[in-house]
């Protein structure tokens, strides 16, 4: 299981992110407070608040490339 902060700022990044993790073997999840969003379910996404700092989870095969695959989303939370 890999872990990082991700941060979706506008609907653009949100179509972007989901398409990512359609393309992906492992299961994706995001995580906001006590809720879990199949990271492959865009209706799930697009019911997250814009400016929101998540918590991404991976599990399976891709674990190792999850940096490389969402690079662009965790860059803006190194704070």
């Amino acid at each position: 299981m890999t872990e990082r902060e991700i941060q979706f700022s506008n609907m653009e990044e949100i179509l972007q992110f989901c398409s990512i993790c359609k393309k992906m073997d492992a299961d994706i999840d995001v995580k906001n407070g006590k809720k879990w969003i199949d990271g492959k379910s865009l209706l799930g996404l697009m019911s997250l608040d814009m400016g929101d700092r998540l918590k991404l989870v991976v599990h399976g095969e891709d674990e190792e490339s999850v940096d490389r695959y969402f690079g662009s989303f965790l860059r803006k939370n190194q704070s």
